[in-house]
């Protein structure tokens, strides 16, 4: 949250910079935590569900034609509920943020005045290159004259009444909570009484090709992004067209991976297993798993001690 303002150019009595007082100032440092503590906790509440979109996507993938197409619809809806959720955060935090910088600037403005005519300055500049793991070396600026008064102009904003209400008015607005879905889907498998996670399944018994396909899926992407960030007209048609491409080339690739592996799981565990049914879950436990039994750990665990299931695997 850095704050500008213009200085005159007349005779100067001294010297300040927005950065030096931010380090000097009090209020600055406390709404700065109260702010960052906000946003980031709800950063990593949209980290989360980002993360267990992907992990839905993927586990559809795997499953490929065995998947619901109600899940696959689900998954669209939850994708649009997410980009909502994180387009208001970033609407409440450029609000605050905008209106911060501007309560700043005005209570810098108040500040320097007593002072004159004042030289914006930054106190000091950086010696030599900051080498990985050293303390930064530092040395004073020969352009800035007079007295140095970052001190003095963040102690009058700290004392800045006006500063304050604003700031705390800012900062109290409330911000949107993030609402992760909690609704456990029908199990993946006709009269099934245990499920296992698809995708738990796959990142134990064929981690090294998941990822490949994961990082080709990458790679074909980065073709989209250099082309966002061309200069020009987009042939947004085209690339929209690209990236479907893309994510069934990546689907096909899972489900291909996943299909063999399945099957074989299904038939040992059919022999190593009569006390139950087991069937299949997509659905991530942080979007609320599957309705039933989680079977996971112990049938995956099962299945990885099994010589024949483990000498099928890819």
């Amino acid at each position: 949250m850095l704050f500008f303002i213009a200085t005159a150019a007349a005779q100067v009595t001294g010297h300040y910079h927005p950065e030096d007082i931010q380090m000097q100032s009090e209020m600055f440092a406390e709404a700065s935590e109260r702010l960052s503590g906000v946003f980031d906790q709800r950063s990593r509440d949209l980290r989360r569900f980002a993360i267990a979109l992907n992990e839905y996507q993927e586990a559809l993938d795997l499953l490929g034609d065995r998947a619901s197409e109600v899940e696959r619809t689900r998954l669209l809806e939850l994708r649009r509920a997410y980009s909502k959720q994180e387009s208001e955060v970033q609407f409440v935090a450029d609000g605050v943020i905008e209106d911060f910088d501007t309560a700043m600037v005005a209570a810098m403005q108040r500040a320097i005045e007593p002072f004159g005519d004042a030289q914006r300055c930054k106190a000091r500049l950086q010696k030599g290159p900051q080498l990985p793991g050293m303390p930064v070396k530092d040395e004073p600026n020969p352009e800035c004259k007079g007295q140095n008064l970052n001190e003095a102009i963040a102690k009058a904003m700290d004392e800045d009444t006006t500063l304050a209400k604003v700031v705390d008015e800012v900062l109290e607005r409330p911000w949107p909570a993030i609402a992760m879905p909690d609704e456990p889907q029908p199990v993946l498998g006709e009269g099934a009484t245990e499920w296992i996670l698809v995708r738990d399944l796959m990142t134990t018994a064929a981690k090294p090709s998941l990822s490949d396909i994961t990082r080709r899926d990458d790679e074909r992407r980065q073709v989209i992004d250099a082309a966002l960030e061309e200069e020009g007209e987009l042939d947004i048609d085209a690339l929209r067209t690209e990236v479907r491409r893309i994510e069934q080339q990546t689907a096909n690739a899972r489900t291909a991976l996943a299909t063999p592996v399945i099957e074989m799981a299904e038939a040992r565990l059919a022999k190593k297993v009569k006390e139950a049914t087991i069937g299949w879950c997509a659905n991530p436990r942080s979007f609320g798993g599957c309705a039933g039994t989680d079977a996971t750990k112990a049938r995956v665990s099962l299945l990885m001690e099994d010589r024949k299931f483990k000498k099928s695997l890819p």
